[in-house]
């Protein structure tokens, strides 16, 4: 179950590539005025981390390493994809928050606007939800 009793995008298992768990598409009267941050909650633990994507107007992606992460952060833009460190939450929905101030995101309808990673062969046991951009 998700926050508030919602659904939640549910990470089980131990994938065998840096498999792409989540993509959203820009949707229709989408504008990225004023979106500062791509904000979503975490729960639960996996033995690496996770990497995210917040596409760009120029096709290319900006990346974001979750890093070892047990408590609320801003996530700052990484230089590549990778999946270093693990998650445990205790048990709690954490929020997690990318900064996306400098960016030039994708605004085309039916294009990637942000993609969600997991690490290969590793044990993943995590809840994901409330995926906004503000």
């Amino acid at each position: 179950d998700g926050r508030n009793g919602s659904k939640a995008l549910a990470l089980n298992g131990t994938p065998s590539g840096n498999d792409y768990a989540f993509t959203a598409l820009v949707p229709e009267g989408f504008s990225a005025s004023g979106k500062n941050a791509v904000e979503f909650y975490v729960k639960g633990t996996s033995a690496k981390s996770l990497s995210l994507n917040v596409y760009k107007t120029d096709g290319s992606y900006q990346a974001y390493n979750l890093g070892n992460y047990s408590a609320e952060a801003i996530v700052e833009p990484a230089a590549n994809n990778q999946y270093n460190g693990s998650i445990d939450t205790g048990g709690k929905w954490m929020k997690v928050v990318l900064d996306i101030s400098s960016l030039d995101i994708q605004t085309e309808v039916g294009k990637d606007i942000f993609a969600l990673k997991v690490g290969k062969d590793a044990d993943y046991d995590l809840l994901v939800d409330d995926i906004t951009l503000e």
